[in-house]
């Protein structure tokens, strides 16, 4: 069980805090914003079918 939920798990919120603040790099932040935002949202899911799926893990 411990696998499969790190697996799942969405990369972590702090990486756009190490890139740099530039104004040319405003447009690879709000993409990597909206990439941890919906890997989040398929990660919710996929663990929720994981659970509805295998109740006993």
């Amino acid at each position: 069980m411990a696998l499969a939920t790190l697996m799942l798990l969405p990369p972590p919120f702090i990486v756009p805090l190490f890139m740099p603040e530039a104004r040319e790099n405003d447009e690879e932040r709000r993409f990597v914003h909206r990439v941890l935002t919906v890997h989040t949202l398929v990660s919710l899911v996929l663990f929720a079918a994981l659970m509805a799926a295998v109740p006993s893990l």
